[in-house]
């Protein structure tokens, strides 16, 4: 039988990502295993390695005022790990997100927070001077892929920021040819402004597949961005996204333009799942000078 196991509840995910609170217990001998296949099947205590795909930027951002002053070109990967760890209370321990261009970990054990609220789990590190998300599969009815966001360098005036998919990845030649699908889900990202202020971003998202064509309809909406200064949460229909991806016969991978109010970039991401029952990627779109909007998606049917 599948066993479907909970993250713990904390307390609320850090309002723009600063948290506060602590996990849970029951230690024991955790057994590795690299071959994930759905987040249902996890029996803890386990820790996991499942493979995706992530874009990651430089950034500059000098004291005292900390705005981005400067922005390195996008770095993406198709070979990006994370390594899920799970205590025998079903427990989300440890996380260690690794790309060819940087690693970092959120850890319990040495103190990190990792706390859940609403579908999303947050990240905080002083060690690395770190934050991010991933968000709660188990809590969103998704059982095949999960995605997340990343910054590091707070406080310290450069650093790295980025956006992964991870998940049970569907062989190409199991990606239906012959119906058409719509996938709801939702996104989260890191805004940055031309004047350099930063923001956390959070929308609904909908693709609407033809898998005869091979063509994705990609679109956000209700998009709310939060500044990490102030914690004022706003609207920002100026980020809402559209594009069009598409994607070669018999090969899971998918990518296209995608453009927001003043912004273009591209969307790239993969179907997961025995027979592409869920989809994940990332988006990195530019502006005009330091303006940018980095993020992940995650949607099922």
């Amino acid at each position: 039988m599948k066993r479907h196991f909970r993250y713990a509840r904390g307390a609320a995910v850090m309002l723009a990502l600063g948290l506060s609170g602590c996990g849970g217990g029951g230690s024991s001998s955790v057994i590795s295993d690299r071959s994930f296949t759905a987040w249902s099947d996890i029996d803890p205590p386990r820790s996991i390695v499942v493979e995706g795909i992530s874009t990651e930027r430089t950034y500059t951002a000098p004291a005292p005022g900390f705005k981005v002053t400067d922005l390195g070109p996008a770095e993406q990967s198709t070979t990006t790990t994370a390594t899920l760890t799970y205590n025998s209370n079903g427990n989300l321990t440890k996380i260690v997100l690794t790309t060819p261009y940087s690693s970092v970990t959120w850890d319990e054990a040495r103190d990190d927070l990792i706390v859940e609220d609403t579908g999303v789990i947050g990240l905080a590190s002083e060690v690395e001077a770190s934050r991010g998300l991933i968000a709660d599969a188990i809590e969103l009815g998704w059982d095949f892929q999960t995605f997340g966001t990343w910054a590091t360098g707070f406080g310290t005036g450069a650093g790295r920021t980025g956006a992964f998919s991870i998940g049970a990845r569907t062989l190409g030649r199991n990606i239906p040819t012959d119906d058409t699908a719509t996938f709801e889900g939702l996104t989260r990202g890191r805004y940055i402004d031309d004047a350099g202020q930063a923001y956390s971003t959070e929308s609904a998202l909908s693709v609407d597949v033809d898998f005869r064509d091979r063509t994705l309809d990609f679109s956000t909406r209700d998009t709310e961005k939060i500044n990490l200064d102030t914690a004022f949460t706003s609207a920002a229909g100026n980020l809402d996204l559209t594009g069009t991806l598409t994607y070669q016969l018999g090969v899971n991978s998918f990518s296209g333009a995608v453009n927001a109010t003043g912004l273009s970039g591209t969307a790239k991401g993969r179907f997961y799942g025995p027979n592409a029952e869920e989809l994940g990627g990332y988006f990195d779109l530019h502006g005009a000078g330091v303006e940018t909007y980095i993020g992940g998606f995650g949607a099922g049917q």
